[in-house]
């Protein structure tokens, strides 16, 4: 389980240090966990995915299917990251996969994070 809790070196009025809420780290979190592939992080073998996988499949909707499964599976270990919904488009060449995530952070914040995956690289596109 990924966690991200960053502390402050203030105190809440119980005793305990105050967490911030940390946007950038999550969305960061999601491309590094997409890159990463499951069994090699040291510590935790369960952290990142098999995407990579694939890419290199044919391009249908098996795939696509396939890939969605993958991505919301790989993104369950990110603790205070809910995804409401995957979709997945293939890049105009087909070499590639275009995932556009509609997740809730800190279950209160929506956004929708678009990555682009290749077999060379996983890259964040946008976060709206």
């Amino acid at each position: 389980m990924i966690k991200l809790v960053r502390y402050t070196e203030n105190l809440a009025p119980n005793g305990d240090f105050l967490t911030v809420e940390d946007m950038d780290a999550i969305i960061d979190a999601i491309v590094k966990t997409l890159s990463i592939p499951r069994g090699t992080y040291i510590g935790d073998p369960e952290v990142g995915s098999e995407l990579y996988k694939y890419l290199f499949d044919l391009s249908d909707e098996m795939t696509i299917e396939n890939i969605k499964a993958e991505v919301e599976y790989s993104l369950d270990q990110i603790e205070d990251l809910y995804i409401n919904a995957v979709n997945v488009l293939y890049t105009n060449d087909r070499k590639g996969v275009i995932i556009e995530i509609d997740a809730l952070l800190y279950q209160k914040i929506s956004k929708r994070v678009s990555i682009i995956a290749t077999n060379e690289y996983v890259s964040l596109l946008d976060v709206n």
